[in-house]
């Protein structure tokens, strides 16, 4: 059966700071020796000191990881520049898997799916929980998670998507090899895990919604039949220069969820971005936004905010059932926390999402301030933005 430990800390030293990592993670155990150290490292930190050090410590162990805009550990949130945070694994060779590429998957998002995907299934063909990191430059990550999933069907996908906190790159990390605007891959498949996973949004959909006039695939030209960053401006009443910064503390963009998937989710839409503007005007929305496709605007209500925690808490707990977590893996949108100039109050958020699991207990906890979120909703992989998602790891009962 696979164990997890964790650790956060915001130590300037990059060496001093993976260092205290492990050795806090791993505090009881007689050395640092582990199978697997995935990390999650703010853009202040030396990648190679960090990969070389924890190479150089627990040196059987396989290394994987990427930049973010903040960590989340059993400590708390921390969106410092020095921010690093580690999930450290123990397990037999057979229970786990990383694969990565190293070169961009911007190119071919579909391929670049395939290749992680098959690539994973060849070390382990009985994965059955899948943890992916991918550039946030991306956009089009439907088309990975098609990818993905033409390999291992139906098996659930978490994680967080990679970024640097300013939106301009991201690095992704394979045993000591840090490679830009790339994905890793982790495959889990200890059969006495299951996985409980949930996502809150917390946002209010605002007026009629915008029509797709002019797309390619998930590259919008035009909304109402105007330049679509033209036609976003006036439906704000904000003029055509304002930065997507200035945007994002007003409103976002949204699209419908389709059929049932919504009803684990405490909202009928999904955040779809479509706010950094390409100099020519356009947009690009996660997903295909064909021509007819509906956009609506949202924006972000801290009261509801704070509701659907309680809410998707509440939804956790009960499937639970009592169980001790063997682990949780978190993403949060950097929009909840510093990019918005702190106008949520993201402590309180984290101590909400935590408190009701961890109750005081030393429950391994790995989170990230990303660019989205990766967990099923409705039995359905997506990718989500602006929420907080939660996903368990839990022995199954069978097994206790």
């Amino acid at each position: 059966m696979l164990q997890f430990f964790s650790a956060s800390t915001s130590i300037v030293n990059s060496k001093r700071a993976i260092t205290e990592c492990l050795e806090n993670a791993l505090e009881g155990q007689p050395n640092l020796d582990c199978d697997l150290i995935i990390i999650h490292t703010a853009m202040g930190h030396n990648f190679k000191d960090l990969l070389s050090e924890a190479h150089k410590l627990s040196p059987n162990a396989q290394i994987v990881g990427c930049s973010c805009g903040g960590v989340i550990g059993k400590e708390g949130p921390d969106e410092s520049m020095k921010a690093l945070a580690v999930m450290v694994v123990k397990g037999s060779k057979n229970e786990f898997a990383v694969s990565g590429l190293e070169s961009s998957i911007l190119a071919d998002p579909y391929n670049s799916g395939v290749q992680l995907a098959q690539d994973l299934k060849n070390k382990n063909p009985g994965i059955n929980i899948l943890l992916l990191y991918p550039s946030a430059m991306l956009w089009d990550f439907d088309k990975l998670l098609e990818g993905i999933e033409s390999v291992f069907k139906d098996v659930p996908i978490i994680g967080g998507i990679s970024i640097d906190g300013k939106l301009i790159s991201d690095f992704q990390f394979l045993g000591e090899k840090i490679v830009e605007k790339s994905a890793v891959l982790v495959g889990f498949s200890d059969p006495s895990i299951e996985l409980i996973s949930s996502a809150t949004l917390g946002s209010d959909i605002k007026g009629a919604p915008l029509e797709v006039t002019r797309s390619e695939g998930n590259h919008v030209f035009e909304l109402d039949r105007k330049n679509a960053w033209e036609c976003l401006m006036d439906k704000l009443g904000m003029p055509f220069s304002s930065s997507a910064f200035e945007v994002w503390t007003v409103a976002c963009l949204a699209k419908e969820i389709p059929g049932k998937s919504c009803e684990e989710y405490d909202s009928k839409y999904r955040i779809v971005g479509g706010l950094l503007p390409e100099p020519d005007g356009s947009l690009f929305t996660l997903g295909a936004s064909p021509e007819g496709t509906k956009l609506w605007l949202a924006r972000a209500n801290e009261k509801k905010v704070f509701e659907g925690v309680d809410q998707m808490m509440t939804r956790i707990l009960k499937q639970l059932d009592g169980r001790q977590p063997v682990a949780v893996f978190h993403s949060d949108c950097s929009g909840r926390g510093k990019l918005l100039f702190n106008r949520i109050m993201k402590d309180e958020i984290i101590n909400r999402l935590q408190y009701p699991i961890c109750k005081g207990e030393n429950i391994p906890w790995l989170g990230i301030y990303g660019g989205g979120e990766l967990t099923p909703v409705g039995g359905k992989n997506q990718l989500l933005m602006y929420t907080s998602s939660i996903n368990v790891l839990v022995r199954r009962k069978e097994f206790i």
